[in-house]
């Protein structure tokens, strides 16, 4: 099939079904040699005219792009889709699409093409917090200011109806920090959402991995929404108990909220509660609930075995210090100026007010990043990635937080794309006062970088 340069963009255009017989026709040997030749930037399959497609076709057409993205290094995706495409895209990809999802040529043009663009009218609506800052900052990169972003879907639908916006992005995935997980957090509690039946089977699709390095960066309260739920077994109160006394060495907490009760032996609900399950009507009164949110000092934070950081994260610290600062410049406008590097623990004495945020990584490589920011850039990151002023420390540690995630996906797309190195990230954790993100690092030993962004100190301490 023979393609559309744009830009130096390779567009191919299938049309009618896209299944497992035909998605091999569309790029074939000869296309990847003549994309050779032309030195394609990206390899782009457009379904403006594709009017049905399976998962054998979609997995074809991924498994494709994503070798043509290893071996040329190049941008890959879909463009030119409907917003119920766009739906079924991001469901074949439970959530996580490996590939760009680009929902028009504007938004290809806007976010891919290599040129500085001019000022432009954009609004920005993805329900997903990590895509909002993903977008925002690839727009920063391009030179795009002025860009809004809506909050919620009724906030976006009021501000297009002003017909004021040359580009609307809201069917759109960026891979570059393709990083999510089917939970987020609230008030520093980690939140999982459960549907339907649950049972046994809840033992084979949750990441243990995952909550358990959540666990050791310091998440004390596991909250699951049970909303939908219509009911489940006694093999799904087995699986809440085990997560109980895993969480109990940690002092951690479980709770299920918006339960209806009637849907559930009484038993078994008995049963959670003697294992120390709390039980809550929403999602709200947990967070009020003091026996589960309790006040995080540090005091009770479990360190099952003291460690140092190894040789092997020693050598891509540059990766993680150079993320941080492009991520910081670009999102704040501040200037860099790196003062120190050391190697050891982290032990500042300032009377200067810092808030501060860290993510825990693991796979190739495990450790924990710990950020400290002075008022006044988290201040500045607040009202680019939430469109307004901070009106409380709440706002600021909330930018703080899809701003430590935008560095991790940056630091996880160079890595495996330079190195080969896989890595997963927990959810960030923000922290209100460098007293209590002191008590979590204790005697860590790490890289620690002191720097300045316009003149206000910031400081880097990476670990394990």
């Amino acid at each position: 099939m023979t393609p559309q340069i744009r830009n130096g963009i390779a567009i191919f255009s299938p049309q009618g079904f896209i299944d497992g017989n035909n998605a091999p026709l569309i790029i074939n040997n000869e296309d990847l040699k003549f994309l050779n030749r032309i030195k394609a930037r990206g390899i782009m399959i457009s379904f403006e005219k594709v009017i049905f497609f399976n998962k054998n076709g979609i997995n074809y057409l991924t498994d494709t792009l994503l070798k043509i993205r290893k071996s040329k290094n190049v941008e890959v995706g879909i463009v030119c889709y409907k917003n119920d495409v766009y739906k079924q895209l991001v469901h074949f990809y439970k959530g996580s699409p490996e590939i760009h999802l680009l929902q028009s040529l504007k938004v290809l043009d806007l976010l891919i093409d290599g040129k500085k663009e001019e000022e432009h009218k954009v609004i920005i609506y993805n329900k997903d917090s990590d895509q909002r800052g993903s977008l925002l900052m690839r727009l920063k990169e391009k030179g795009v200011e002025g860009t809004e972003i809506a909050k919620t879907p009724e906030e976006y639908r009021e501000k297009i109806k002003l017909d004021q916006y040359e580009i609307t992005i809201d069917s759109t995935y960026l891979t570059l920090f393709s990083k999510k997980v089917p939970y987020y957090t609230k008030d520093n509690a980690v939140v999982y959402g459960l549907d339907g039946y649950i049972d046994g089977e809840i033992k084979e699709s949750f990441d243990y991995e995952y909550h358990n390095n959540s666990l050791a960066v310091g998440f004390k309260v596991f909250i699951f929404n049970c909303t939908t739920v219509n009911s489940f077994n006694t093999h799904a109160v087995n699986f809440f108990n085990r997560l109980a006394v895993t969480g109990a060495e940690y002092g951690a907490a479980i709770c299920l909220t918006g339960l209806d009760y009637s849907k559930v032996p009484e038993v078994l609900q008995e049963e959670m509660k003697a294992g120390g399950i709390f039980f809550e009507d929403s999602l709200e009164s947990a967070l009020q609930n003091e026996d589960i949110i309790q006040e995080d000092d540090g005091a009770t934070v479990v360190k099952k075995e003291q460690k140092t950081i190894s040789k092997k994260l020693v050598k891509e610290v540059s990766i993680f210090v150079d993320a941080t600062v492009e991520t910081i410049e670009v999102m704040t406008g501040a200037e860099s100026h790196k003062e120190n590097v050391q190697i050891g623990g982290f032990n500042i004495s300032t009377d200067k007010e810092f808030i501060s945020a860290s993510v825990g990584f693991f796979e190739d490589l495990d450790g924990m990043l710990f950020l400290f920011f002075p008022r006044e850039i988290a201040r500045r990151a607040c009202l680019l990635l939430l469109g307004e002023k901070a009106e409380s420390i709440t706002d600021e540690l909330d930018a703080l937080s899809e701003l430590i995630n935008i560095i991790t996906g940056r630091v996880k797309a160079v890595l495996l794309n330079q190195k080969g190195i896989t890595i997963k990230n927990t959810l960030p954790r923000t922290f209100g006062k460098m007293e209590k993100t002191k008590s979590v690092i204790a005697d860590r030993k790490g890289v620690y970088v002191q720097m300045a962004f316009d003149g206000e100190p910031f400081y880097f301490f990476l670990t394990r």
